[in-house]
């Protein structure tokens, strides 16, 4: 009983209140670090860097790689999203 009131009174409301703080330091965290992406910021932007020394294109380079990291970032949050209302955003028992 004691484990039902500590999930239904502190647990969610606590995890309702900091979740978007959660989600954007996860964003932030997925596109800067290759740790939880396989692509990290640093990596791609150097070898966009590099394709355009090759083949002095750099806007048609730098929009594909802004491209790819605003998808990923909108996957994210979408799936964060979707977690929210799933999880998160419960009626009300009374």
């Amino acid at each position: 009983m004691l484990h039902l009131v500590l999930e239904s009174a502190i647990l969610k409301p606590a995890l309702k209140a900091i979740y978007p703080a959660l989600t954007s330091q996860f964003i932030l965290l997925m596109l800067s670090s290759a740790v939880v992406s396989v692509i990290s910021a640093d990596d791609l932007t150097s070898v966009a860097a590099n394709l355009q020394s090759q083949t002095f294109r750099s806007f048609e380079i730098y929009i594909v790689v802004t491209a790819i990291y605003l998808a990923l970032a909108l996957s994210f949050s979408a799936l964060f999203k979707l977690i929210y209302q799933r999880v998160l955003n419960y009626p009300d028992r009374r």
